[in-house]
């Protein structure tokens, strides 16, 4: 670690535990922020309707068990 993040580190670690925390939050919602996603609006469209109907085949008893899932994965 370079001795300006250890000086950061140091003076972090003196904060009480909820200040800790919001820190960890603030430095982890940065990195998401940086990284992003390659999707495009249309993508990302797609990808929230087929979470929705999942969470309808869920919720109305539809779903696969995981036992017979994992059965599947392993004859292939």
């Amino acid at each position: 670690m370079v001795a300006n993040a250890e000086r950061i580190l140091a003076e972090a670690l003196k904060l009480r535990r909820e200040e800790r925390t919001e820190v960890v939050d603030s430095l982890l919602r940065s990195l998401d922020e940086e990284e992003g996603d390659e999707l495009d609006d249309e993508d990302r469209g797609q990808l929230h309707a087929a979470i929705a109907r999942s969470d309808d085949q869920f919720r109305s008893g539809a779903g696969v068990p995981a036992e017979v899932v994992l059965d599947r994965l392993s004859k292939r």
